[in-house]
């Protein structure tokens, strides 16, 4: 069983929690109003249920209920206020059907008031018996992976459910400050955590998940408005032991733990990496159809760069292999191009589905603007092929000749319909969101070059030239 580490980075919050938890026998009201979070216990239901082949008479599921209670008192102790109660009826054929069902919708709003509603599940799977045991988060409405242990023999049930349940709880801290890309955050009862307890509050390679959830006038939380900080994580900040400080990793740029508005709450739940695969789709934002031939890379782990995983399918689909370290960060590339860079707690998950901007109106400006610069190369070789002909023929007296290749000279695309066809273009990629910076660069360099290769005044030297051969060849004719 893990045994708490890394307590020394929140042992200063324990003391003067501690402290405000004495004072509070004489200042109640003060203390509690000060550290609600490190004062207060996990409010915890857990529901039961017990595959009637396993248990036809009920004896089981009931010792395990009293061995889920008996431990809590005592081993975690005053960090949880704990009860077990059996489940009944659809709900117990559900969780036997599927253990990692949904409960928001499958219970009632009273067993959602507290702080945890855990599911543990005994069941048989391929002939093995099995416990899982799941942590439902009240206050931000996650669900997190099951612990699932296998039992060699029956009467181990009631302390492996208990195992399972201690593993699978995922603690919740608040978010107290937000200041350059690190977050500081309150655990909730530290002050009641006991360092020999076999708890833990705050383990090596925990990682937190930001939640904001608005709050009512009357100062109550409100459990429909919540909103998950999109592909963001905290890590513990190893360059600050004396506190809880984390670094923010995130893939978005959205600031939602910075820029709160009116009465909101801003927590963070706790999550562990599992050492299974994640299936990465990428879909288009818009049409939610499938992205092909993406590269994506992996970076996290003991790598310290970006490693090649694969290219997506044609269903847009990407196996990523288990992860070592507790955050990956994935590339995601178009055309060579890093187009998106987000971060990954690898197994938390089996499938994450990664909603990007369709790279086709990028794609197709990229195009666009190739073949114009192809055409642009083509008309200056064909030009200045011209110009040394026309030179050429003035300096032999083939002047005819040469007016009928300055002709063909006038008729070559100027710089000004370049200059249309260009604006036409960008005008185009305008409209297009999914285009970006790249390519008004790209429109910019084109601009450069017909103001380098097709300057009017080149023709128009040209023109000087044979103007004057025709003046000097008049001349020299009269008598």
């Amino acid at each position: 069983m893990r045994r708490p580490t890394g307590l020394s980075r929140f042992h200063r919050h324990r003391l003067i929690a501690a402290a405000l938890l004495a004072l509070s026998a004489i200042w109640p009201g003060v203390a509690v109003a000060q550290t609600p979070w490190e004062l207060s216990p996990y409010e915890i239901k857990t529901i039961v249920a017990v595959d009637p082949q396993i248990d036809p008479t009920g004896a089981l599921q009931a010792d395990v209920i009293e061995e889920l209670d008996r431990q809590a008192a005592t081993v975690v102790g005053a960090v949880w206020e704990f009860a077990a109660q059996a489940a009944n009826g659809p709900l117990a054929r559900n969780l036997l059907d599927d253990p990692a069902l949904d409960l928001e919708h499958m219970v009632s709003p009273e067993q959602l008031a507290g702080d945890k509603l855990m599911t543990v599940v005994v069941r048989i799977v391929e002939d093995r018996l099995e416990v899982a045991a799941r942590d439902f988060d009240c206050r931000t409405r996650i669900t997190r992976p099951a612990v699932t242990r296998i039992v060699q023999q029956r009467q181990e049930l009631p302390a492996e459910a208990f195992r399972a349940v201690l593993e699978a709880f995922m603690p919740v801290a608040e978010v107290v400050e937000v200041e350059d890309g690190r977050a500081e955050l309150r655990m909730k009862a530290a002050a009641l955590a006991s360092p020999e307890s076999d708890l833990s509050l705050l383990s090596e390679g925990d990682i937190f998940q930001p939640v904001l959830r608005r709050v009512s006038r009357s100062g109550a939380p409100d459990d429909h408005n919540i909103i998950i900080a999109p592909w963001t994580w905290l890590t513990v900040d190893q360059s600050d032991n004396a506190s809880l400080r984390y670094v923010i990793h995130s893939g978005t740029r959205q600031g939602l733990l910075t820029r709160r508005r009116g009465r909101t709450e801003l927590v963070a739940l706790a999550a562990r990496p599992r050492p299974v695969p994640t299936r990465l789709e990428l879909v288009a934002s818009q049409s939610k159809s499938p992205l092909p031939g993406y590269e994506v890379f992996v970076e996290g782990g003991e790598s310290n760069s970006p490693q090649r995983v694969g290219v997506t399918d044609q269903q847009g689909r990407l196996t990523l292999p288990a992860g070592e370290g507790p955050l990956l960060h994935v590339y995601i590339k178009s055309d060579a191009r890093v187009i998106a860079k987000l971060p990954l707690v690898p197994g938390l998950q089996s499938t994450v589905t990664v909603e990007l901007p369709s790279d086709a109106g990028r794609t197709a400006a990229e195009s666009a603007l190739a073949g114009l610069q192809d055409r642009l190369i083509d008309v200056v070789v064909r030009r200045q092929i011209l110009i040394n002909q026309i030179d050429r023929l003035i300096e032999q007296r083939e002047l005819e000749e040469a007016s009928q290749q300055f002709d063909e000279l006038r008729r070559l695309p100027t710089r000004q319909q370049f200059g249309a066809w260009l604006i036409e273009r960008h005008r185009q990629s305008a409209a297009d969101s999914t285009t970006d910076a790249t390519i008004a660069k790209r429109v910019d360099d084109t601009r450069q070059l017909l103001n380098v290769y097709l300057d009017p005044l080149s023709i128009d030297a040209v023109a000087s030239r044979l103007e004057q051969a025709r003046r000097d060849a008049l001349g020299s004719a009269r008598p």
